[in-house]
């Protein structure tokens, strides 16, 4: 038996006793168990986006996990011991500030990194010639932001979960989005209550995202993007490490997360920024 330390563990560990090995990337691995979605890896926490897995010689996919106190057993070759490992938790990070400049630097920064420029402009002027799946994920995605100023809620969230190409949606990436920027708001919980009751209409990878973002648990490069809103000194650098993660991920991420400021900016600061119908 081969023995692993993991420096960090999800918030949800200690609530899992068995899972199963859903992927596996650079320096952990995410493990789908029957609560939330964790990761165990030895310099990250859970990751919404951009999970960076694999500290194991060959875990495999479908692999079984046992988890015995303080030891996680994998297969029959493999064991993590979890004994001073860190719990990675950002329940108590929130934006607490929203204004004008705030976000016109957000999105001139998300414009200039996300692997989609074009689809920051489709969001806010409504410009559509992308004739992809995408398109209608950003309509959808207008929609709900128009609904939620006009108080209408959040109920258009439901058409987006699942919605969308590759591993994690990219209706699911920009709902992560719109969460941890809502994070500190009273809409934040309002939007989680759809996400927790809807969740299972996505894959089961996106679920644990979900579920994790509905709960104010956002990964390293999200909780980045939060922090310096409240720092803009590490603005620029925070959406460009959030902005190219994966294919789309990272664009819908921060579509998601304009979105939710825009959201707040009606709410918050009783300024509208209501999109063109």
């Amino acid at each position: 038996m081969i023995t692993f330390k993991a420096d960090y563990i999800s918030t949800c560990i200690d609530k899992i006793y068995t899972g199963y090995v859903m992927q596996i990337f650079d320096e952990a691995i995410n493990v789908l168990g029957n609560k939330p979605l964790w990761i165990l890896g030895p310099s990250k926490g859970p990751q919404p986006l951009g999970i960076k897995l694999n500290f194991l010689p060959a875990p495999r996919k479908g692999d079984l996990l046992l988890k015995d106190d303080k030891i996680v057993r994998l297969g029959e070759n493999y064991e993590i011991d979890l004994t001073g490992s860190k719990i990675w938790s950002t329940s108590g990070l929130a934006l607490v500030d929203i204004n004008r400049s705030m976000y016109n630097k957000v999105v001139f920064w998300a414009k200039r990194y996300i692997v989609h420029p074009e689809y920051v402009d489709a969001l806010i002027n409504g410009k559509f010639e992308l004739h992809n799946l995408d398109e209608l994920v950003i309509k959808r995605l207008r929609g709900l932001v128009a609904d939620a100023i006009k108080g209408a809620g959040f109920e258009r969230a439901k058409g987006m979960i699942g919605l969308g190409t590759g591993l994690t949606p990219s209706g699911d990436d920009a709902l992560v989005g719109m969460l941890a920027s809502l994070r500190g708001s009273d809409q934040f919980a309002k939007l989680a209550k759809i996400v927790k009751n809807n969740f299972k209409n996505t894959n089961w990878i996106s679920q644990g995202y979900l579920q994790c973002a509905a709960m104010g648990e956002f990964g390293f490069e999200a909780a980045g993007v939060i922090e310096a809103c409240n720092d803009a000194n590490y603005l620029e650098f925070s959406i460009k490490a959030a902005s190219q993660i994966g294919q789309s991920s990272g664009s819908f991420f921060m579509l998601g997360f304009i979105s939710g400021l825009k959201i707040r900016m009606s709410h918050d600061s009783a300024k509208s920024l209501k999109l063109p119908d």
